[in-house]
């Protein structure tokens, strides 16, 4: 399923088209049926990926505990243990990133295009502020500047940052590349 095929469509919908989809998924992802054919696969000590949805990414860990509802496991990044429904546990390793606009010149991002930890900017009295996104907030992002400070910043006035680094201690700045002749 393209993620973000369906996040371009669904944004067409009205609300009440939206929360009737979302009471039909919830059924559906709290059928029996479908949370037994994924127990059936775990097995304590596996290493899993799930989604986050609080961080809006793949997280990887290991199984810890196989309840009747839920699933307890180790964050491998953090040690910390969390309890996941198994509806969030990406098995078949499926693409989970959405692409909706992919925030290019002259395109807002959106929550659903970010993820906790990445980096981003945005324009400030002139200048741009570059930051590490630390919480997705419903309209806002939770911002640590570079100088480390903490922002509050509107998904629509966030651009995409592409790091690189310099192999000329010269200019810090400038991004090593090849030159590709198209003519």
């Amino acid at each position: 399923m393209d993620f973000s095929k369906v996040v371009d469509e669904l944004k067409q919908a009205s609300l009440f088209e939206l929360f009737r989809l979302s009471a039909a998924i919830d059924v559906m992802i709290k059928d029996p049926a479908r949370i037994q054919a994924v127990r059936r696969r775990l097995r304590v000590g596996m290493t899993i990926s799930y989604f986050d949805d609080s961080s809006n990414q793949m997280i990887e860990a290991v199984v810890l505990e196989i309840n009747r509802s839920r699933l307890s496991v180790r964050n491998l990044h953090d040690d910390r243990r969390w309890s996941i429904l198994f509806g969030s546990v990406n098995l078949d390793r499926i693409p989970a990133d959405i692409h909706a606009g992919s925030g290019g010149y002259g395109q807002k991002l959106d929550r659903n295009q970010l993820r906790v930890g990445e980096m981003v900017g945005f324009h400030h009295n002139g200048g741009d502020l570059c930051g590490t996104i630390v919480r997705l907030n419903p309209k806002t992002v939770t911002l640590m500047t570079t100088q480390g400070q903490k922002w509050f910043v509107h998904y629509g006035h966030l651009f995409r940052i592409m790091e690189g680094e310099s192999h000329h201690a010269s200019d810090p700045m400038l991004i090593e590349g090849v030159i590709i002749d198209r003519s």
